[in-house]
């Protein structure tokens, strides 16, 4: 049995499908590769430097034995929040917390 040809207006959208298709993929893989400016981490280590500035001089006004111990553990938690956030930011590299892609697609 011969196999029926398609129209060419038919080949012409499945070919521009797939190729919008690859360069989509393509722009993610491109996206992902690119590192966070250092500009941009400078300034968000220096607004949290800013933070913890305004926390202690509203934390003064409380006159409490809790103020030290609170504001310690705020800056702790925010802290470790920039470091899972740090983490989190390539879930696909090559760290023993990211994701195995490789075992997964092999699955």
């Amino acid at each position: 049995m011969r196999p029926t040809s398609l129209h060419p207006q038919v080949l012409t959208s499945v070919h521009g499908t797939i190729f919008g298709l690859r360069g989509a993929v393509a722009k993610i893989s491109n996206t992902l590769a690119m590192p966070v400016p250092m500009p941009y981490y400078n300034a968000v280590v220096l607004l949290l430097n800013f933070t913890y500035i305004v926390y202690a001089y509203s934390f003064l006004c409380f006159n409490s034995i809790i103020t030290p111990i609170y504001l310690f553990f705020l800056i702790l938690v925010i802290n470790g929040l920039r470091e899972v956030a740090s983490a989190l930011a390539d879930p696909f590299g090559d760290n023993d917390i990211d994701l195995h892609v490789e075992m997964y697609v092999q699955k």
